[in-house]
């Protein structure tokens, strides 16, 4: 009987273990230039990102004419992430006097592990945008990808965003490795 009882104890112990937070190196979630065509040309690796939290980092590609702005910001739990998501969402995607209206690109995206995303293009400054938001657990990553007939295109976004997609779904599940 004793047995059995130190039996349970030890399962119920073992079950009820804090799982350690998987910490992702932040430099494996951002995009580099071979997600892009030949001749995309990147910047180094921008930690922290000023007035953001310390596990933050961005990173800026070029190809021709074009720019692609990326960040990746972790937050210290999944319902602050959530509310961040949440305040920054309009102001992601705004409606004013600068900006054209925002609208789906032609293809469609399903994020894999997400929470909460968004994608849309839109015209800003008189140039084509398209933009990606989401929320991955306590992660936060924004992409912004501008688009022209000489650089890239909504089918470079779109493949943009599947490797974010399958970079988060390595991260969240501890494969650090997916390029």
């Amino acid at each position: 009987m004793l047995v059995v009882v130190i039996q349970i104890i030890l399962i119920l112990l073992t079950a009820c273990q804090v799982q350690e937070k998987t910490v992702c190196p932040l430099e494996n979630l951002l995009l580099d230039k071979t997600v892009f065509p030949n001749g995309a040309t990147e910047d180094s690796i921008g930690t922290p990102i000023k007035d953001k939290p310390i596990r933050s980092a961005a990173r800026t590609l070029y190809y021709n004419n074009t720019v692609v702005f990326q960040y990746v910001i972790e937050y210290s739990t999944s319902d602050r992430a959530q509310k961040i998501y949440q305040d920054e969402l309009n102001a992601t995607f705004p409606q004013n006097k600068y900006v054209g209206s925002w609208k789906a690109p032609d293809f469609g995206f399903k994020s894999k592990t997400s929470e909460a995303y968004q994608y849309l293009c839109g015209e800003m400054d008189n140039r084509n945008v398209c933009r990606y938001f989401a929320r991955y657990s306590t992660y936060i990553v924004y992409l912004q990808v501008y688009i022209s007939t000489t650089g890239l295109s909504e089918t470079d976004f779109q493949r943009a965003m599947n490797f974010i997609d399958l970079k988060m779904v390595s991260c969240i599940l501890g494969d650090q490795q997916v390029r």
